[in-house]
């Protein structure tokens, strides 16, 4: 029995469609392996990206560390007689009064800048009265 050109067409329709099905299959297979690929070399620039940051970052903070202090010119030179210098009195510092202690180093700090002409009078005073509040 011959097979008829019905069957043939078949059988060839058939091929066909296994062969674009195989055709599909490696298209998507290369879709995915270039997608994989997109997606690792976005992830190393990325990598790259964030450690340059990083880089920046450390060498700015080294830089202000290095970087000198500077003083604002307020505009008025300290003033020509300075009061003279009293010597600062010795607080041993013991677990009861050392908070008092870190509050007259903050008053002397805060008086020798007053008599440096970076603050003023006024200035002076409140800052006085805020750490002594505070101190209480």
């Amino acid at each position: 029995m011959r097979p008829s050109l019905v069957t043939i067409l078949l059988c060839i329709a058939g091929a066909a469609i296994a062969a674009d099905e195989q055709d599909m299959a490696s298209v998507g297979a290369e879709r995915a392996r270039l997608g994989d690929a997109r997606i690792q070399q976005d992830m190393e620039r990325r990598s790259r990206e964030e450690e340059q940051r990083l880089a920046a970052a450390e060498q700015e903070s080294v830089a202000v560390q290095e970087a000198p202090i500077v003083v604002p010119d307020t505009g008025s030179p300290p003033p020509a007689t300075a009061s003279p210098q009293v010597p600062a009195a010795t607080v041993p510092v013991s677990p009861d009064n050392s908070g008092m202690a870190e509050t007259l180093e903050l008053l002397r700090t805060l008086g020798e800048l007053k008599d440096a002409g970076y603050v003023t009078e006024e200035e002076y005073n409140k800052l006085k009265q805020k750490v002594l509040a505070d101190a209480i």
